[in-house]
Parts: structure tokens; sequence; C-alpha cells
């Protein structure tokens, strides 16, 4: 053992301790690529969290609210086929809601597609606020703000309010 001068093996370990550091840095800071954006992306419709907005909800709105027809890709009401949602858009009352919003009623087969194919029809309708009531539940609805939906090219768009 030296007890003057430098060991052989000093360079050696600061050329290791150097690579771990390199290692580090380029584990933790390197970014990887993000995974495919989901199908669509909702938030929370209302300033007072889940369930709180559609409180005012009846059921008689729920059976009222257009249906997505999945062969034809067109919503009905009553088996009529409806072009203007606009007259559908409900307003929940008491609720801080920036805007009104849509009930959208699917069949109970619909897929997650068919979910991101409804999403897409009403963000290119510039409806950003939408109740789905639940297929076993239907009282069991939330309203919540349309943020981005997949296209059929897989482009994200979002939606615009």
């Amino acid at each position: 053992m030296r007890v003057k001068g430098r060991s052989r093996r000093t360079p050696l370990l600061i050329a290791l301790a150097v690579l771990l550091v390199a290692a580090n840095v380029w584990w933790f800071g390197h970014e990887r690529p993000a995974g495919e954006a989901p199908s669509f992306e909702l938030a929370d419709g209302s300033d007072q969290g889940r369930h709180s907005v559609a409180t005012g909800i009846s059921r008689a709105e729920i059976e009222a609210a257009p249906l997505y027809d999945l062969e034809s890709r067109r919503w009905t009401v009553n088996g009529r086929a409806v072009t203007n949602l606009q007259a559908h858009l409900l307003t929940a009352p008491g609720s801080a809601l920036s805007g009104r919003f849509l009930i959208a009623r699917l069949p109970a087969e619909a897929t997650t597609d068919d979910v991101r194919r409804v999403l897409l029809d009403l963000v290119e309708r510039r409806i950003c606020l939408v109740a789905l009531p639940d297929a076993t539940d239907p009282m069991a609805i939330n309203v919540r703000r349309i943020v981005s939906v997949r296209n059929d090219a897989g482009r994200v768009v979002s939606c615009p309010s």
C-alpha cells in the first residue's frame, strides 16, 4: 500500500464515477417516447366534483335525449333523425357550468370506439360538455368536458371551448 502519491486505481475510480453519473443523467433525464394518446380524454365538467351537476337531471330528460345510431352514424330522438343537437342542450339547475351540455345516449352494446366516434361527432359540432348515461344504471350520469378525441386518421382533435 502506498502512502505517498496517487494510487494506480484513482483514475479508474474517477472514470467509473463519471460513467455512473453520465448513466444516471441519461436514464433519468432522457425523454422516453410518449405512448400513444388515448382514444379520447374527458374531464370533470363541474366545479363541485363528480355527480354534482347531474343531480337535477330527471329520468324523463334522459329518456328524451338523443340516441346515437351506431349503424347509420346519426342521432335520433324517438326513432326520428335529428340534425340540430343544439335544441337538445340542457343547463343543469344551480350549476357553475360555463355552457350547456348534451345527454348523449348510446346503445348498451356500444364499444370504446363507438364512444370515440360519438365524442368526435360532438366535437365537430362544437359541443364540449356531454353527459353519458351508464348502460347498466341510466340514472348514474356525469357531465364531462370533452378534452380531446382521436379522429379516424389517428390525429388528436381538441374541443374548441
